[in-house]
Parts: structure tokens; C-alpha cells; sequence
């Protein structure tokens, strides 16, 4: 490893958790870059549009020396986008539509410096169990979801008996020892019951998170 030095370009804390678990060292510097889009745009094209307009934001104000990781995640139910939620009535809302059905979540990641800039995509498909008015109301008010496209944090939605990595996940876990990865994500002190959604999930858990880490630290590794 040389001595660059890694920005990352979003104020998400579960973000810079996955960072942090796997022993980077980093600066937060998050842009005011736009987040609209073209209205024809196919939606699993937008997280790379946002992720990339985001990076030229930062590379703006980048060192020489430094290079940044920037990352957009959007939820995908019947064809639309379900972006973060203005108010608790919206994410109510959210909720109820992806009760009960499977919806995508795509996350688009660009690692840039001053004369490169690569983009790689992510998806996985999540399954809701059927969910009652009283505990998406309850989630709502006590986890406060707004800051989350689909209003829900998958490391809060968990039952406690489900792993929800896939295989290349858990490998990636054993090599770098991080066994407590997925504990540590859940929030240490619950403000209620956490909200018991997700049924199943097909592909990458961590991109459910919003970073599919096991495959960004090693593409991260290789540029430093």
C-alpha cells in the first residue's frame, strides 16, 4: 500500500461502519451533488448517474494524493423507484406497498481519483414478510427511517436466527475475521421492537446496507 488516502463521499454512518469494520482508514466528506435524474432514465441506471455526479462533485476539492468512493442506493418495487422518504407518512406508505413482495435494491459505486473514474453495480432481490399497520407505524416512529430509500434499514429488519449473507459474503467475512460484522451493524440500543421484514434475500446483503463491501475493499485495495 502507497500513501493515498481514501475519501469517502457520503454521509451514511452503516457506509462508513462497513469501511471501519474492515480496517480502513478514511476521511467523510460528503457532496451537495444533485440527486435528480432524467425522468426516461430506466431506474437501474440511476444509482450509477447519481454515484458518478457525486464523484466529479468531489473530485473538485480532491488532493492529488487522495482518491474517493462514492455510492448510491436505490429500492426498486414494481418498476419504481421508492427513494427516502419525506415525512413519516410517506415512509409508511413505503412500507406497505413492499409488504408482503419482493422488491430490488441497487447500489452503484465509483472509486475516482484526478484520472480515473470506474463505476461497478450491485443488485440483489428482498422479500417482505407480510407486515401489519401496527408495526410499520411503530417502526416509523421509533427508528425513524428517512434517511433510507424503501424507509427501512435492512440491519434493523432481521430476525435474529437469519444470516443474511450469501456465500461469497461469508467467505469474504472468514478471510478478514470479521465474524461480528453483522452484529455489530444492528443498532446496540433498540428504541422499540425492531420491525421483523425481511423474508428472504437473493444476492448481497451488505448492498442491501448500501455497500456491497465484500466486493469494494478488495477493488479499494487495489488502488491504494
Amino acid at each position: 500500500m502507497n500513501d493515498r488516502k481514501l475519501v469517502l463521499a457520503s454521509g451514511s454512518p452503516r457506509r462508513a461502519y462497513l469501511l471501519k469494520a474492515c480496517g480502513l482508514r478514511f476521511d467523510v466528506r460528503p457532496t451537495d451533488a444533485p440527486e435528480d435524474f432524467p425522468s426516461g432514465l430506466s431506474p437501474v441506471k440511476v444509482p450509477s448517474l447519481l454515484s458518478e455526479r457525486k464523484a466529479k462533485a468531489a473530485l473538485a476539492t480532491l488532493k492529488p494524493f487522495e482518491m474517493v468512493l462514492t455510492a448510491d442506493t436505490i429500492v426498486i418495487h414494481d418498476g419504481h423507484i421508492l427513494n427516502k422518504p419525506e415525512n413519516e407518512i410517506e415512509a409508511v406508505a413505503m412500507l406497505r406497498k413492499l409488504s408482503g413482495q419482493t422488491h430490488q435494491v441497487v447500489t452503484a459505486c465509483c472509486l475516482a481519483d484526478g484520472q480515473h473514474l470506474e463505476i461497478r453495480e450491485e443488485m440483489s432481490l428482498v422479500t417482505f414478510n407480510h407486515l401489519n399497520e401496527t408495526d410499520i407505524v411503530r417502526y416509523v416512529k421509533n427508528f425513524k427511517p428517512l434517511d433510507k430509500a424503501g424507509a427501512y434499514g435492512a440491519q434493523e429488519c432481521l430476525a435474529d436466527h437469519y444470516n443474511p449473507c450469501n456465500e461469497e459474503e461469508r467467505a469474504f467475512i472468514d478471510a478478514l475475521s470479521l465474524h461480528e460484522i453483522i452484529a455489530q451493524s444492528k443498532p446496540q440500543q433498540l428504541p422499540a421492537e425492531p420491525l421483523i421484514a425481511i423474508q428472504k434475500i437473493s444476492g448481497s446483503y451488505f448492498n442491501v446496507m448500501g455497500l456491497p463491501i465484500h466486493k469494494v475493499y478488495p477493488w479499494i485495495m487495489e488502488k491504494l
